[in-house]
Order: structure tokens, then sequence, then C-alpha cells
């Protein structure tokens, strides 16, 4: 839970790639994947095996003597996993990232010979070694931002030229997990979403096929739980009028004042605005600065609402326009942005948010914002 407190800082940002202007959500959406994506880094730790598991490893192992802690090297594991190039990054422990994979591995030695080898090594009082095969007990533990999300266990049998070939065995144990990973989604957004219990937006939210003219093209999850959802508009004849809807949960006590969360969330969108325009040489104006909305909405919780109009131009291209609402509904920020002014956007957003339903305050978001007051309290660290 102590990494999920460090990600809060990160998560109330919105889409920045391919923005249509500085400051606007517009943009590219986070993609769903079954397997890990281009974008997914991942650390590597070496952890120890669970108490039940390491027992079945010792209850195989010769003499009853412990298991072989590390019987594959740590290093073996990272190295294999680097060559796979199934992640954008793949790094040793100690890194932030969001993703995070525990390596535990033991081995037993088991003896595998025949009553009669043994017969005949007592008789003889050879000092040939009695043929023995490993037997191998890996646990393969999948966190998000320290919250385990899935765990595996992979069992598998080695010869006794196994001390050699570690690089050949790491692999086979790897793409036994990554081909689970891969049936299973454990990389997709969806599956993210229902292990760290965040809301179900995909099957509780309730958005409008149309908003006038507009046509819902795309609704994804973004891969991160603390951004939540963004649905895209589309206008059959201008290409370049775009209208997008995105929920995000509130990461902070719902105690605070709704008006300032809101207004500081437009207060985050003009500073990112500046910043961008001024590093691509456009001149930004500010048409609307942030104030409380004035539309004839007849919804709950539409009369709490905010709206910021910008707009940028060089000196030889058409103006660009980002014209941003937000509201408020139960525990997350509803977030309307458009590509074009207040005048055309206003009416769009006084239909849409009527239509507009999303889901009550998720497990995950319930138990955050319990342990933000309790830190919150006087004598608390």
């Amino acid at each position: 839970m102590n990494k999920l407190l460090a990600a809060v800082i990160l998560c109330l940002t919105g889409c920045q790639a391919h923005t249509v202007l500085p400051g606007s959500s517009v943009g590219a959406v986070a993609s769903v994947s079954a397997g890990p994506t281009p974008e997914t880094a991942i650390a590597v730790y070496s952890t120890y095996l669970s108490e039940d598991v390491s027992k079945a490893c010792a209850a195989l192992q010769e003499h009853k003597s412990p298991c072989e802690e590390d019987a594959i090297q740590p290093d073996t594991f990272l190295s294999v996993l680097m060559q796979e190039e199934q992640f954008s990054q793949v790094v040793a422990s100690g890194t932030e990232q969001d993703y995070e994979l525990l390596i535990a591995n033991q081995a037993a030695v088991v003896d595998t010979s025949a009553w009669w080898q043994r017969s005949v090594k007592f008789i003889t009082a050879s000092t040939t070694p009695l043929p023995t095969e490993f037997h191998l007990f890996t646990e393969v533990t999948l966190q998000w931002r320290g919250v385990e999300i899935d765990s595996q266990l992979i069992r598998t049998v080695a010869d006794s030229e196994f001390r050699q070939h570690q690089q050949h065995h790491a692999q086979q144990i790897l793409e036994l997990w990554l081909d689970t990973a891969e049936q299973r989604h454990l990389f997709s957004a969806e599956y993210l979403y229902r292990s760290v219990k965040a809301s179900d937006y995909l099957t509780q939210m309730r958005l409008p096929d149309h908003i006038e003219n507009f046509t819902q093209s795309d609704t994804q999850l973004y891969r991160d739980p603390f951004k939540g959802v963004i649905s895209r508009y589309v206008h059959p004849a201008y290409e370049n009028a775009l209208l997008d809807i995105s929920v995000s949960p509130i990461v902070a006590p719902l105690t605070q004042d709704t008006h300032k969360v809101l207004w500081e969330s437009l207060e985050k969108e003009h500073r990112d605005a500046e910043l961008i325009a001024r590093a691509r040489g456009l001149e930004l104006k500010v048409d609307s600065p942030i104030q409380p909305t004035a539309l004839n909405m007849n919804c709950a919780g539409c009369d709490v609402g905010f709206m910021l109009a910008l707009s940028a131009q060089s000196a030889d291209e058409e103006p660009l326009y980002a014209t941003t609402y937000v509201f408020r509904q139960h525990d997350k920020i509803i977030k309307l942005s458009a590509t074009f002014p207040a005048t055309v956007a206003d009416a769009l957003v006084a239909e849409a948010m009527p239509q507009i339903h999303v889901p009550t305050e998720s497990p995950l978001m319930s138990g955050l914002r319990k342990l933000l007051e309790k830190q919150s309290l006087p004598g608390e660290s």
C-alpha cells in the first residue's frame, strides 16, 4: 500500500501523447493487450519460496536435507528475461517500475536409481554417484506498485547436467510463465483493475452512444487505475473535431472541497498547456479563464462544474482549440475535452452530462483514502 501512496503524485495526469492542443486530454488512448506491451517495463527481484511450497520441495529432497536455494541464479533469470524482448525495459531490483516480478527458486535432489543400482553400489563399495535428477520449484509473483496481482508455481525437472545448463532451464521456466501471462491477460488493463479492485468502468459506467452528430468510436482503460477510462467521440464530417470523455477517481479524502479539487485539475491543464506551447513556439491564449459552468443541465451533480477554454496559434497555421469541462459524480472527476471553442462545446456538454453515470467508490480507493486520512491525523506518520 505504501507504493500506492507514492503513485498519488503521478495519477492525476491525463493523456499526453499526440495531443491536439497542449493541455488537452484529446489524444492517443491506452491500448488493451493480452501480454506485455512495448511500453511495459518490469523490475525483477529475487525472493524466497512460500512456506507451503518450500515444504513440498523439502519432502522430495534426498536425505531430507534443505533444498538448494537459488538453484538457478537470480542473474540468470534477469538475463533470460532481457533476451526475451517482451518488455520495453527489464531491470534489476531497486528501481521504480509499476510492474515487479518476484522470482523464488529452489531445487530438490531426487534419487532416481533402481534397486539393483543401489545394491551393486553397496556390495562393491563403489564411489560412482547414483543417478539423480533435480526437481525445480519456481514461484513467479507479479506485482503492480507493490500489490500482488498474480502468483504461479512452476515445477520442472532437470537431469544431472542441470548445473551446466541453467540458462536453458531458466528460459524454459520463463517461457512457461510468459505463455500463461498471455493466456490470462495478466498485463491487460482489465486484469489489473480487477486485481486491485478498482472501479469496473467497462460494465458499470454508462455513456451516450451519440452526442448530437458525434458518435462514440472507442472506450479504453488507461493502464493505471488512478487514471481511469477515456472514451472518444468523432464527427462524421470533421476529422479534427474530437470530444473525449474521461473519468478518473479523486485521489484524496472525499472531505476535500469539491470546487477546490475541480479547480486544481483545470489549473494543471493550464500549466501543462503553457509549458508545451512554449516548447513548440505557439502563442497560447486564454479564451475563457477557469470559471463555473453556466449550462442548463438537469442531472445530479451537474451544477458543480468548471470550464477552461484555451487556444493556440502559430504564425502560419489555423488556431487550435482546447475546451475542457470538469464535474464530480460520486468519487470521480468527469472531464469532457473538446478540440473546438466553447460556443460549440457548451451544447454538447449540456446534452452529454445527464446521460453519464459512473461507478461508485471502489474498494481500492476506499482503502487508499482511509490510509490517507489516518496518516493526516495528528501524531500519525
